[in-house]
């Protein structure tokens, strides 16, 4: 199982350590596995706003992972497929950082999508396979585990190449949700009211 979140805090953890024993070289190796820790746990918590981190931003390495840490927060895969695939910016010369690359990029593919889709009630697979830059089949697997988790209500017809959004089963749910607050608020004042017409009665 991957825990990211603890994966997170351990790194950070570590790079704290290797940092205050003046290790400079293996502290550099810790922040960039915090970084892509910190995305691949989709935290909102940002590494570099940290004193310790700050102190390495200006290094090649490091900076190109905090552009790719700014561009993951912005769902920008264009610019985090350029960071990657790029010699130049290193990110793909460590190893570890390797290793876990598609859980990386399926993880921004999976937050662009959802945004991408918000706004459709009907959506062609090409054009989101076009935005996200892969194959139908791709995307599909995409679009099936953003459905099996909850996190859109969708049915994706393979033979014409849609995504139909069920927009209208959400609309009910708010409704019905908002209808429940207010016959809960309504029972409050009718128990309320009930109890001060009880305590106004002569005894």
């Amino acid at each position: 199982e991957k825990k990211w979140e603890a994966a997170y805090n351990e790194f950070f953890e570590a790079f704290k350590n290797y940092q205050e024993t003046g290790n400079s070289s293996r502290a550099k190796v810790m922040l960039k596995y915090v970084v892509l820790a910190n995305m691949l746990a989709l935290s909102d918590i940002n590494p570099f706003d940290s004193r310790e981190a700050k102190v390495y931003q200006d290094d090649p390495e490091i900076s190109a992972m905090a552009n790719l840490r700014s561009a993951f927060e912005q769902n920008d895969v264009s610019t985090v497929d350029k960071l990657l695939t790029n010699p130049s910016y290193k990110i793909l010369s460590d190893p570890f950082i390797r290793t876990y690359l598609e859980d990386l990029l399926r993880n921004i593919r999976l937050q662009v999508l959802q945004n991408l889709i918000r706004p459709y009630r009907c959506i062609s697979l090409d054009f989101l396979s076009k935005e996200i830059n892969v194959d139908i089949e791709e995307v599909t697997s995409l679009l099936v585990q953003l459905i099996m988790d909850s996190k859109i209500e969708a049915k994706i017809d393979g033979v014409e190449g849609f995504l139909h959004i069920d927009t209208q089963n959400s609309e009910d749910n708010t409704r019905f949700a908002n209808i429940t607050r207010w016959a809960d608020l309504l029972d409050k004042v009718h128990n309320g009211l009930i109890q001060k017409l009880t305590h106004m009665q002569p005894s």
